[in-house]
């Protein structure tokens, strides 16, 4: 009998232990499984398409940052030196609608900002600002 109370006292205290630990990797709270210190925003990818899809109007421009791992070399003489990645416009494609025409660019001079360019007004409106690696997953 006494045997069957401590191990069940144990199973149940185990139990506890992998909840919380379960509990902070699904919040980004767990610095030995995330590398982070600080919870993550929710998905700035869905963010961005859900504000970019509100604010779209024909002949605007999406202006997407030049990003930070995956280098891509241009392939004419004239943009050889430019770095530039697809990732974040990839990323951000997937949430917007599959028949949507929208004008879309890669600014290889911003590494980090997500930009609308609106033809309305002439001005670029900030959408998200990724700061480095910070917010990108």
């Amino acid at each position: 009998m006494w045997a069957k109370v401590i191990i069940v006292v144990a199973c149940v205290t185990q139990f506890g232990a992998i909840a919380k630990m379960l509990r902070e990797i699904y919040q980004d709270r767990s610095p030995k499984y995330t590398y982070r210190s600080e919870a993550r925003i929710p998905n700035p990818y869905i963010k961005s398409a859900e504000l970019l899809k509100k604010l779209y109007m024909p002949g605007d421009t999406i202006l997407y940052p030049s990003g930070v791992k995956d280098v891509f070399g241009a392939a004419d003489e004239y943009t050889y030196g430019i770095k530039v990645s697809v990732v974040d416009a990839q990323l951000i494609n997937v949430y917007l609608p599959k028949d949507a025409t929208y004008w879309q660019r890669i600014d290889p001079a911003e590494s980090d900002k997500l930009y609308l360019w609106q033809k309305s007004t002439g001005k670029k409106r900030l959408i998200f600002d990724f700061e480095g690696a910070k917010y990108r997953y």
